[in-house]
C-alpha cells in the first residue's frame, strides 16, 4: 500500500468506485454522508479504507448519523480541509483550529469522550498518511 486513493462520497458514485478501486489501496471516502449500506460496502471490499468526517455532520439524516456511529473506530478521520465547511452555523469559513470543534461534532454522535475520539483519530490519520 504505498499511496492513497481519495474518493468523494456522493450520491451512487461509491457504487462506481467500488468497481475501479484496487482492493488493497489505501482508500479515503472524503466527506463521507452515505448510510450504513455504504460504509458496509466501502469496508468489505476495501479493507484498508477510511472515512472522513466533515462538518456536513451537522446536517445529516438519522441514517446518516447511523452511518457515522457505524464506521469502524481505527478508521474514522475528521475533515477540515473544506474551507465552506464550518463546524459553526453562521460561521463562513473552517481551518485547522477549529478541528475540535469538528471532534465534539462527532464524539456527541458516537457517545464518545471528546479526548479520546480525537486521539485516535489523529493516529488514523498518522497511519493513513504514514507519519
Amino acid at each position: 500500500m504505498d499511496r492513497v486513493v481519495a474518493t468523494q462520497d456522493r450520491g451512487n458514485t461509491w457504487k462506481l468506485a467500488l468497481g475501479i478501486h484496487p482492493k488493497n489501496a489505501s482508500t479515503f471516502t472524503d466527506q463521507h454522508c452515505g448510510d450504513s449500506l455504504q460504509v458496509r460496502a466501502w469496508t468489505a471490499r476495501f479493507p484498508h479504507c477510511y472515512f472522513g468526517v466533515s462538518a456536513l455532520v451537522r446536517s445529516l439524516s438519522d441514517p446518516q448519523r447511523t452511518a457515522v456511529r457505524e464506521i469502524p473506530l481505527d478508521h474514522l478521520l475528521l475533515e477540515i480541509d473544506a474551507p465552506h465547511l464550518a463546524p459553526h452555523p453562521g460561521m463562513h469559513y473552517n481551518m485547522l483550529r477549529f478541528l475540535g470543534d469538528m471532534g465534539r461534532l462527532v464524539a456527541d454522535i458516537r457517545g464518545l469522550p471528546l479526548a479520546w475520539l480525537m486521539a485516535v483519530t489523529t493516529a488514523n490519520a498518522q497511519c493513513l498518511y504514514g507519519y
